[in-house]
C-alpha cells in the first residue's frame, strides 16, 4: 500500500498550534489534570512543559516532542523523544503520533509527578527487566502491524542486555533511553536512543539480539526513564 501523499516527505505539516493542542489533549486524559498551549509550548502544573521541536526529516506525520519536567531546569531535565504516525489523512496520523508518544513517552515522564504506579510502571533496578544501578519508570510498550516484537520485548529483557553497551549515560538522573524495533523481511529499523539521540553502540547490541524477522511488518516501540541512580 502505498503512502498517501499527504504524508510523503515534503508535504505540508499541520500548523503548530493544532499539534500542540493535540499533546494537550493527550496530556490532559493522562493526567487527568489540566495542560494549555500558551504561546509555542504546552503548560501544566510544577512548571512542566511540553515543546515541538525542529522538523528534521520532512515527513509531515514525524514530530520531536520535548518535555521540560520544570522550566527552571529545562536543560537538566529535558526528555527528547520522536514519533510517527500513520492514517489515511495527515490529522489521522499526527493524531496517532501523539498518542503513541502519550503512551510511551509522556505516561512515564507524567508518573514523576504522582510516584503511584497510576501513569506507568515503576521497575526497581534488581528486577530482572530493569537496569542495573537505576531506579525506572516505564511506560507503554506500543506496537503497530504483528504482535510479534512487542511480545518478544515482553517476554525478553532488554534493559539489563543493553547496560554494557549503554555506558555512562549523559546525566546523573532522568535519562530517557527508549528501543524501537520495526520493519518486515530484511529491512528493519533498529534504534536505541538516549535522550533523543541514537547510541550506535547500543543500537548495535539491539540488533544483535534474537528478536523474530517476521515476514509482515511489525513494530514496537518502549521508553524507560532512567530516574536517578540506586
Amino acid at each position: 500500500m502505498s503512502m498517501p501523499s499527504a504524508l510523503a516527505q515534503g508535504a505540508p505539516r499541520l500548523p503548530e498550534e493544532q499539534v500542540l493542542d493535540l499533546v494537550a489533549a493527550e496530556l490532559v486524559r493522562i493526567s487527568g489534570q489540566p495542560w494549555t498551549r500558551e504561546g509555542r509550548l504546552v503548560r501544566g502544573g510544577a512548571n512542566a512543559a511540553v515543546g515541538l521541536g525542529a522538523d528534521h526529516t520532512g515527513f509531515p506525520a514525524h514530530l520531536d516532542l520535548v518535555f521540560f519536567p520544570n522550566l527552571d531546569h529545562a536543560v537538566e531535565t529535558s526528555i527528547r523523544d520522536c514519533t510517527m504516525g500513520l492514517g489515511t489523512s495527515l490529522e489521522e496520523a499526527v493524531g496517532q503520533a501523539v498518542s503513541l508518544w502519550g503512551a510511551v513517552t509522556a505516561s512515564a515522564i507524567l508518573e514523576l509527578f504522582f510516584l503511584d504506579g497510576s501513569r506507568a510502571v515503576h521497575v526497581p533496578a534488581d528486577d530482572a527487566f530493569g537496569m542495573p544501578g537505576w531506579h525506572v519508570i516505564q511506560g507503554e510498550l506500543v506496537s503497530l502491524g504483528t504482535a510479534a516484537i512487542a511480545e518478544w520485548l515482553a517476554e525478553n529483557p532488554v534493559l539489563p542486555r543493553l547496560a554494557a553497551a549503554l555506558g555512562e549515560l549523559p546525566r546523573a538522573q532522568l535519562n530517557g533511553v527508549k528501543v524501537v524495533i520495526g520493519g518486515s523481511g530484511d529491512r528493519w529499523t533498529v534504534e536505541v536512543r538516549v535522550n533523543g539521540d541514537e547510541h550506535e553502540e547500543a543500537s548495535a547490541a539491539l540488533e544483535s539480539m534474537g528478536w523474530p524477522r517476521t515476514g509482515e511488518f511489525s513494530m514496537a516501540r518502549m521508553f524507560a526513564l532512567l530516574v536517578h541512580p540506586v
